[in-house]
């Protein structure tokens, strides 16, 4: 609790931009007051790509920096996960709640509504349809990814699926309109927080992506290990 948190390995230096966004999102969930990662070629096109140059200030680890805890994780054999009601740290593999019925499905957030993110759901969706009777809200976190999503044809694509698409912003994921829950209802979130009242007066689980469109398509929770 209270620390800052540096996050390395072979695993995070594969992610990508949206990937290494996402870890850092959830600093606050492990109770840290911070999180980082070593800069790489992904961070540096990034920012080229962003503004222009290359050339930015990044806080490193001196090589011979002490820390206070070193925790090591094997993650090379990691399977889709879920976090149940009532925490985000109430963890289980997706197919471990595999069949239980959703009543929506809720895509953005800080966390996961980037491009790279609602582009997987889209192509998951791409020609299908979103199960009867389940809301898909789909919300990109920033203007510049919506008008990307627009311009590529994603939108269109989640649109003919079935999705309700709305402008960038938190949405449910703050209490606002589209994205919330009723009394009783159950819905799959790739929020960050599913705390009671967090997403409504019903029970949220967070997932990926991926778990999220698998789980529109068939209106149950489902690992997207299926598709």
């Amino acid at each position: 609790m209270g620390k800052a948190v540096e996050i390395y390995g072979d695993q995070v230096e594969a992610l990508d931009m949206a990937g290494r966004i996402t870890l850092c999102s959830m600093a606050t969930e492990m109770g840290a007051i911070g999180a980082f990662l070593p800069p790489s070629g992904h961070l540096w096109a990034f920012l080229e790509e962003t503004t222009g140059k290359r050339d930015h200030p990044y806080p490193t680890a001196d090589p011979d920096a002490e820390y206070v805890q070193e925790l090591e994780f094997d993650v090379s054999g990691l399977k889709p996960k879920i976090a149940a009601p009532p925490r985000p740290d109430n963890v289980y593999d997706v197919s471990e709640l595999e069949g239980e019925r959703v009543d929506a499905v809720f895509v953005g957030s800080c966390t996961n509504g980037r491009y790279e993110d609602i582009r997987l759901v889209a192509e998951i969706l791409k020609g299908r349809k979103v199960a009867k009777g389940v809301i898909l809200t789909v919300v990109p976190a920033t203007r510049r990814v919506w008008g990307r999503l627009l311009r590529e044809g994603w939108l269109q694509v989640l649109h003919d699926a079935g999705a309700i698409i709305s402008h960038p912003r938190c949405s449910g994921c703050a209490q606002g309109h589209l994205g919330m829950t009723g009394e009783g209802e159950v819905q799959l979130s790739t929020a960050n927080r599913n705390f009671p009242g967090k997403q409504g007066k019903g029970r949220t689980y967070l997932c990926s992506p991926a778990t999220a469109a698998a789980t529109a398509l068939f209106g149950r929770i489902t690992s997207p290990e299926h598709l």
